[in-house]
């Protein structure tokens, strides 16, 4: 990899939430360039999204798919080294076997995938092309969150027999899925968000 580690997005465009946080914690980072994307669905929405994040036209692509296989084909000094995948859960596995499959490095949204057999089979391709996967468990780096640890790793609070976890969100209260929210609309349905629903999407945070 070079110093800076050129990086492609997939998911993250108009009317979604979590990939404007990935690309906040790449700034942030200031290790990355984002010099690819495929932003959602609609194309028109990736050339949208590509023109306000300055990304060269040729390298915003109308599918996730076109987006590996045609990076995967450029000079080794010019494609993508890593891919950020921020789309809905559904949409987890699918990408990130393919990108490593292709040689390149995967960053995955939380949840993993939305099945133990997608999750045993992204495991075996991490085995089997020697590719980094790092998933974005993004409470992991809190302060508090680190602090709880290091008290515990040294005993300070003894044997833990329970923990109680609360992560409030109201915003699903009222049926937002049924006015067309793109938000709603895929996390309250299983066949998208996965079978377990808020625990996979939310508690994971625990």
């Amino acid at each position: 990899m070079s110093q800076r580690v050129r990086i492609g997005m997939i998911g993250g465009g108009q009317g979604a939430f979590i990939g404007a946080v990935h690309r906040i914690a790449l700034r942030m980072d200031d290790a990355f360039d984002l010099v690819a994307g495929c932003f959602g669905r609609d194309p028109e929405n990736t050339r949208v999204t590509g023109e306000q994040l300055g990304i060269d036209p040729a390298r915003c692509y109308p599918s996730w798919e076109q987006m590996i296989a045609d990076e995967a084909k450029l000079p080794e000094d010019q494609r993508i080294e890593a891919v950020s995948i921020v789309t809905p859960n559904h949409v987890h596995h699918g990408p990130a076997k393919a990108a490593m499959q292709a040689g390149f490095h995967v960053i995955c949204d939380k949840p993993l995938c939305i099945s133990q057999e997608q999750a045993d089979d992204l495991a075996a391709t991490v085995s089997s092309t020697g590719k980094v996967f790092a998933l974005t468990h993004n409470y992991c780096a809190s302060p508090m969150v680190r602090e709880a640890r290091e008290r515990i790793a040294r005993g300070d609070l003894g044997t833990i027999r329970k923990v109680y976890v609360e992560y409030l969100q109201g915003w699903l209260s009222e049926k937002l899925e049924e006015t067309g929210h793109k938000q709603a609309d895929w996390r309250t349905d299983p066949e998208r968000s996965g079978p377990v629903g808020s625990l996979g999407d939310i508690g994971t945070h625990a």
